[in-house]
């Protein structure tokens, strides 16, 4: 299976008009069913293929992903993604350059869809590096609006309307006067 090849399992789940970003999988030798992530551009899929034709599929939709971690090193990369609700997979063991492709797609998804600006660390080590993506989590608040007809102008505003009525003579000094009078009175 070549690097950006979708897995047949994870094709049945894809919405219609979910394009597949990128995808990897395990580079162990020794795995005879390697796990998978794959990233579209709505979320992240891990596929965790098992003996006897069985597997397991979690999406991490970019909205409810609250946190990703990865390193890399000599040897490979290890992913840990962890969902609001706390559900977390890992994988490790796979390719450096397909790993950073991945994360990079991660991260703008993350940042597309964000409320807020996301946290990234990022620390350079003597062999590799690490990076941290969080976002914040979103809190909706719904608030009761009480309508309370138009909102009253302030008074000075409404003074400076009033001179500029009279200025333009459209009205006269008498109503210009009665209508000062009126405004002054509500202080």
């Amino acid at each position: 299976m070549g690097e950006f090849e979708v897995p047949e399992e994870v094709k049945g789940i894809l919405a219609p008009g979910e394009n597949v970003l990128c995808a990897l999988k395990q580079r162990m030798i020794a795995l005879e069913k390697p796990k998978y992530i794959i990233v579209t551009d709505k979320r992240v899929i891990y596929l965790d293929r098992k003996l006897l034709g069985r597997y397991e599929i979690i999406d991490f939709p970019y909205k409810r992903l609250k946190e990703v971690w990865f390193r890399f090193g000599k040897f490979g990369s290890k992913f840990i993604l962890k969902r609001e609700d706390g559900r977390m997979v890992e994988l490790e063991w796979l390719k450096k350059d397909g790993a950073l492709e991945v994360l990079d797609a991660i991260r703008k998804a993350i940042q597309a869809v964000a409320v807020e600006p996301i946290s990234i660390e990022k620390h350079k080590k003597l062999i590799g590096e690490e990076w941290f993506i969080r976002k914040p989590m979103e809190v909706v608040s719904r608030a009761v609006i009480t309508h309370q007809g138009e909102p009253e102008e302030d008074i000075a505003v409404k003074l400076r309307k009033l001179k500029a009525l009279l200025d333009e003579g459209l009205i006269t000094k008498e109503e210009y006067e009665e209508k000062r009078k009126e405004l002054l009175s509500k202080l």
